[in-house]
């Protein structure tokens, strides 16, 4: 096991991982490699048939010309033992082994490196004298294959590729065999061995020539076609360019045509379509514009009558006990709840269209966080009873201090703990404060009904509900939980949420202790410990990452059409007011 360790680590730190990643990230060098891959192979079956052929049309060459060569040296060498009188078998033997040494001398101008003299098995003369060779080592290179073609067709030439030696190398040869008829001994068998050394180093040569030229070739290939495909996607790249300058929210971005190929049509395409986003969005910010002003004016122009319903109603609360008639007396409680209702969703969207004008401001303190958290559940707490709930506060520390906005922070966490009453389902409640150097987080978590990650990724929009059919039960506005992301993002902080099916819920608000340094990525995750296995995989694996940061995109200041999303969920509408 750790050896396959050993091997996974390497291989996750080997230069192969990072060429792969280059493969995937560049176009220019996948095309590059493949042509020189291509080219690779073709110039490989070039030079396999190229050196094939000369090797073939050299050793046919060589070979007409070693048989010729043997052909008449044999020839000569029986002429001149015909010639000899001999009476002796040392007179026969002295004969043999000058004519051994006459042959080598004659064929070492055709690149022959000696000569072998063998009695052959079908001589029957009494007189038998040893056999010979010229070097020593050749016998080996004479197969028991070539003597017998010999002795069964004795007035034949036979020949053979070997391995022979040759100044101490061993190179590739060939062995002529023939027959000589020795006065007064009979049938000889003669080999004669010839070097194929300089047929074998000028294939050598053609051989690197080719290789040494093939690997230019595939090289210049693979640097022509990266520059050749590198000048194709320019266009391409100077459109990516300009597609991310304009996502970035730069909607005057434009193309330069300079032609009338299929760049400029790429170009003129870019351009229509960045006309056609441009005015979208001239016509969506008009809109938002006059939406916002549409929602400031209306809240502005109905506060004052709103004050004056609130009062009439009020007055009439007062005196519901005075009503004679039951059904009176419940429809102006009826009554004085919706108007009650109606003023918070006024003041929410007054609360808004500051927010919308870029003019809500914080009032700054130092306050103690965790004393924030104590005001928050006892105000919750009656709520938390009815609902069956038991509201846990952990603190870590005696104080957790912080800059803030106490009536802002103070509006989140109510929010948030009445969220949790609502979707707790009567289980408890943990609410952990806790600080480090930079920053304060305080996650609330319920065990309830949880979220999936499709609401989690909309509880922060402007009237988002999970599931439309069920009414609000605490009278919320809807508008809750997007005015405590707003909230939490005054105070350079954020806010984000996490979900899961039938497991509860965790929000987490993590705002800096001090509003001139950044909070960091803080003390607390918003997924808790306590979260399913999957859960806390899949925030291991990068899929949910703690404390994660909102996706900057181009602001509209659409406040009711394009709602401001975040990480969060709910499984009903999870916004309290």
């Amino acid at each position: 096991m750790r050896g396959l360790d050993a091997i996974r680590q390497w291989l996750a730190r080997s230069p192969l991982k990072y060429f792969r990643l280059a493969l995937a990230r560049s176009l220019v060098l996948r095309v590059a490699v493949q042509v020189m891959v291509v080219g690779m192979v073709s110039v490989l079956a070039l030079i396999i048939f190229a050196t094939s052929w000369v090797r073939s049309d050299l050793l046919r060459e060589r070979l007409d010309a070693v048989i010729a060569d043997a052909d008449t040296r044999v020839a000569t060498a029986q002429s001149q033992m015909d010639a000899t009188a001999v009476n002796t078998t040392a007179e026969v033997s002295a004969l043999a082994q000058s004519q051994v040494t006459s042959l080598k001398d004659a064929i070492s101008g055709a690149n022959g490196v000696g000569v072998v003299l063998m009695r052959s098995r079908s001589s029957n003369s009494s007189i038998v004298i040893n056999d010979l060779s010229s070097t020593s080592g050749l016998r080996q290179a004479i197969s028991n294959d070539l003597i017998n073609q010999l002795e069964s067709n004795p007035h034949r030439q036979y020949w053979q590729y070997a391995k022979v030696t040759d100044d101490g190398n061993a190179v590739p040869g060939i062995v002529v065999a023939s027959q000589l008829t020795l006065p007064l001994a009979g049938t000889y068998n003669v080999f004669l061995v010839y070097s194929l050394k300089n047929e074998q180093h000028l294939l050598d040569v053609a051989t690197r020539a080719l290789v040494s030229g093939g690997a230019m070739l595939v090289v210049a290939m693979g640097i022509a076609v990266a520059l050749l495909t590198w000048r194709v996607l320019l266009p391409v790249r100077r459109t990516s360019l300009a597609a991310q300058r304009l996502a970035a929210g730069n909607f005057g971005e434009r193309l330069e045509i300079k032609s009338q190929d299929e760049a400029a049509s790429l170009a003129l395409s870019f351009n229509n379509m960045a006309d056609s986003i441009e005015a979208q969005i001239d016509r969506l910010s008009e809109l938002s514009r006059l939406q916002q002003r549409f929602v400031s004016d209306v809240s502005h122009e109905l506060r004052t009558p709103m004050t004056t319903i609130l009062l009439a109603g009020e007055t009439l609360f007062d005196a519901r006990d005075n009503f004679s008639d039951p059904r009176l007396k419940r429809s102006t409680e009826l009554l004085f709840g919706q108007i009650e209702r109606f003023d918070k969703m006024l003041a929410d969207l007054l609360e808004i269209s500051r927010f919308d004008a870029g003019s809500a401001a914080l009032s700054l303190q130092e306050w103690d966080v965790g004393e924030i958290a104590r005001d928050v559940i006892d105000f919750a707490q009656p709520l938390a009873q009815a609902n069956g709930c038991q509201i846990r506060l952990h603190i870590e520390g005696n104080k957790v201090t912080a800059v803030v906005d106490h009536t802002r922070i103070e509006r989140i966490l109510r929010n948030l703990v009445v969220n949790a009453t609502e979707h707790g389902e009567g289980k408890p409640i943990d609410i952990n404060v806790v600080g480090d150097d930079t920053a304060v987080a305080v996650r609330v978590r319920d065990h309830g009904i949880g979220m999936s990650e499709e609401v989690a990724e909309h509880v922060f929009d402007r009237f988002y509900r999970a599931d439309p059919s069920r009414a609000r039960k605490s009278g919320g506005t809807g508008l809750g939980l997007s005015i405590s992301r707003e909230d939490a993002a005054l105070h350079n902080g954020t806010l984000s949420a996490w979900g899961w099916p039938g497991d509860g819920a965790a929000f987490l608000l993590l705002i800096p202790r001090n509003q001139d340094v950044p909070a960091g990525r803080g003390p607390l995750d918003v997924i808790p410990p306590d979260a399913p296995l999957e859960a806390l995989v899949k925030d291991v694996a990068g899929h949910m990452g703690p404390n994660p940061e909102p996706v900057p995109t181009p602001s509209l200041g659409l406040p009711l059409l394009i709602p401001a999303t975040r990480w969060a969920d709910e499984e009903e509408e999870n916004d309290a007011s």
